[in-house]
């Protein structure tokens, strides 16, 4: 589960970065989910992490299941439109908050696939309809294209799939949903 302790680490780590001054991790946690929303296209995509560990720690599963995956399209796409970066910094950094979220956050969508890609589904619709301050689309549409058929192709996979990974699931003793 995500404890206080882990939600304090990302937090620390989000503080220390130069490129999060829009929003707070503070703010993240704390402030209503409509302004955080609000702010989130103008924010750097670790807030998304943040936003989505916030979301499952409150209880709200397929809500952080949609958000986590509107923050790994934006960091895919910001990781892709940067390819110079050096390893140690942007790549590292959001490597580190996904580690920290994605195993708990997957873990639930796997329960049930089909909501599993409706939440991808519903990541990509926010994600075309609003703007992106740290990687605008104009300036990246190709990459932009690319990462956002690749969620796309995994959510028609997880569709196509889904009684197998139920199946593989049932046979492992994990729960469905």
């Amino acid at each position: 589960m995500l404890t206080r302790h882990s939600l304090a680490f990302l937090l620390l780590l989000i503080a220390a970065h130069p490129a999060c001054a829009e929003l707070s991790g503070e703010d993240v946690l704390k402030r209503p989910a409509t302004e955080v929303e609000a702010a989130l296209p103008d924010s750097h995509p670790a807030f998304y992490t943040l936003y989505a560990a916030r979301l499952f720690k409150e209880g709200k599963k397929d809500d952080a299941v949609k958000w986590y995956y509107v923050g790994r399209i934006r960091s895919r796409l910001y990781l892709k439109a940067n390819p110079g970066m050096p390893e140690d910094s942007d790549p590292a950094f959001m490597s580190s908050l996904d580690g920290l979220v994605n195993r708990k956050i997957i873990d639930y969508a796997a329960g049930n696939p089909v909501e599993w890609a409706n939440a991808i589904d519903s990541a990509l619709d926010w994600d075309k309809g609003h703007g992106n301050l740290m990687t605008p689309v104009a300036d990246h549409h190709g990459a932009w294209e690319e990462t956002r058929t690749k969620f796309s192709e995994f959510s028609r996979a997880l569709r196509e799939n889904a009684t197998a990974i139920r199946q593989s699931r049932s046979a492992k003793g994990l729960p469905s949903r």
